[in-house]
């Protein structure tokens, strides 16, 4: 792709795009003359550089790959945690808790509104308060999608159903140590929705229900919402920060609540590789835990 159109297409609309999750058809390279009006339709959803601006740390865009694309993502997040909110919303001292996340997910473009995705990781955590000793080993497999099933380009909006299905094949915990896995069936069920402001902000939101079912224990399910901000300061920088709120559903006993904010920047390096790097910092709650999270997240597109 000649550099000149890979700039003209970043500055003119970069907004209008979302790039962690998307491999476009590379351009025929434009004449002289035709740059300055050939650049501006060619920066619709087939932009990588684009498509990274709506990609966010938690919430979810709604921008497919396209048919036949690839991604390889890398995700790495470390979680810390000394203090918690008792049943009343009160915070209170906890031992220390700790935990390590790698997660690999491949993503393939079954058609232009549909992608189809396979995530697997490793993990390893340790909690003082448990007794237990901490532990590591292969997190759960989760499958997951994404159908964009309405874009309106004029109005720079999109709505996707992105559902995930996560299936306990990971370590489990024992009466002696920690494992990493969730040790029940999951299926959440999310709805996702991408606004264009103008050339330089961006908006995600998404909602959705996660079910647990099989042997889930006291686990009912959990509620979660996310809402973002992006901001386009550079042509290879966008700000962003977002608020996160979940609710988990407990049987026999208080559910958990979480209110965080978190804060990172998205840098499409390429039209091949997107970083995304950023803190989570949990403000309120009840019944759970007030920790640091620290995010990391690699796109390479082919």
């Amino acid at each position: 792709m000649p550099v000149v159109l890979l700039v003209s297409a970043r500055w003119v609309s970069a907004q209008e795009q979302t790039l962690p999750r998307d491999v476009g058809a590379d351009a025929n390279e434009p004449s002289p003359t035709l740059v300055a009006t050939a650049v501006v339709p060619d920066t619709s959803k087939s932009s990588l550089l684009c498509r990274c601006e709506h990609s966010k740390l938690i919430a979810q865009d709604a921008d497919p790959l396209g048919k036949g694309a690839w991604q390889l993502q890398f995700n790495i997040g470390y979680s810390r945690a000394t203090r918690q909110w008792d049943p009343d919303g009160w915070a209170e001292s906890r031992e220390r808790s700790s935990e390590w996340i790698n997660q690999e997910v491949l993503t393939y473009g079954v058609s232009d509104t549909l992608d189809v995705g396979l995530g697997l990781g490793y993990g390893w955590l340790a909690d003082d308060e448990t007794g237990l000793k901490s532990g590591r080993g292969i997190s759960d497999l989760a499958l997951s999608g994404k159908w964009r099933f309405y874009e309106n380009e004029d109005w720079g909006v999109a709505f996707a159903y992105v559902p995930t299905l996560t299936i306990p094949t990971g370590k489990e915990t024992t009466s002696e140590r920690l494992g990493p896995s969730q040790e029940f069936w999951s299926l959440d069920t999310r709805f996702a929705v991408v606004k264009d402001w103008s050339e330089r902000w961006s908006t995600n939101v998404d909602a959705g229900y996660t079910a647990a079912f099989g042997e889930r224990d006291e686990a009912r399910g959990s509620f979660s919402a996310n809402g973002a901000v992006g901001y386009r300061l550079f042509p290879l920088l966008q700000p962003e920060v977002e608020l996160n709120y979940s609710h988990d559903f407990v049987h026999r006993d208080d559910d958990a609540d979480l209110i965080a904010v978190t804060v990172g920047a998205e840098m499409p390096i390429s039209d091949r590789l997107c970083v995304r790097a950023g803190v989570q910092r949990a403000i309120a709650g009840r019944n759970t835990d007030a920790a640091t999270t620290f995010l990391l997240s690699v796109d390479l597109n082919f």
